[in-house]
């Protein structure tokens, strides 16, 4: 799990920028967390992702 978060750094940054504005949406009250639980799984599912998912070629 690690090597995946750390070979696939875009992915990574993705997911955790969509997790983070699903939080601050929460905390801020604009949304409740039924409308944000969709956004949270992407977020979690760019985490578990390759690069290559997002059209990037894969490192040699």
């Amino acid at each position: 799990m690690k090597t995946r978060l750390f070979k696939n750094i875009v992915t990574t940054i993705l997911g955790l920028l969509i997790i983070l504005f699903c939080g601050v949406m929460i905390y801020t009250e604009k949304s409740d967390t039924q409308e944000m639980s969709g956004w949270f799984a992407v977020g979690l599912l760019f985490l578990r992702s390759k690069d290559s998912l997002i059209a990037l070629p894969p490192k040699e």
